[in-house]
């Protein structure tokens, strides 16, 4: 069993007797005293900074695709933004002002923030918005039909 899933049920059962205890059915919750395993976080591997470079010069930004592509790369690269909240990115979320920034309602954590743009980043939102066009839906990213991107794999 995943340690994630132990902590949940160890969480669980803490909150129920909790509950029986304020309610005065137990005297004492069995849970006091147990703790919640911890979760070893690795360091994941990263790109070299001449991977990325290979990387980001990959698309060809003639086309719409790899404008787009490029856009997205870039996204992660310079934000760290995760998945989720890269494809529920709204166009309305992006800032251009000052130096702009990503506005990601969708954070993990459900706490809205606001990412900084690098200049780099900026300028190449810019040119994909642009690009992009007016469409009936406010999706950031799109597919090759004009639809939201949203199975980014």
């Amino acid at each position: 069993m995943a340690i994630n899933t132990i902590n949940a049920r160890l969480r669980a059962g803490r909150t129920f007797f909790n509950f029986c205890h304020r309610k005065k059915y137990i005297n004492k919750n069995p849970y006091d005293g147990v703790q919640q395993l911890r979760i070893r976080h690795e360091v994941g591997a990263t790109f070299t900074k001449r991977q990325l470079k290979k990387l980001l010069d990959a698309p060809d930004t003639t086309s719409f695709i790899g404008l787009r592509d490029l856009a997205i790369m870039l996204t992660f690269a310079h934000t760290g933004i995760r998945l989720t909240e890269l494809t529920s990115l709204r166009i309305q979320g992006v800032s251009f002002d000052d130096k702009g920034a990503i506005n990601v309602q969708r954070a993990k954590n459900r706490y809205a923030r606001r990412i900084p743009l690098t200049a780099r980043l900026r300028t190449v939102l810019k040119a994909y918005i642009e690009e992009r066009g007016v469409l009936d839906h406010d999706s950031l990213f799109i597919s090759v039909e004009t639809k939201r991107c949203h199975n980014l794999s």
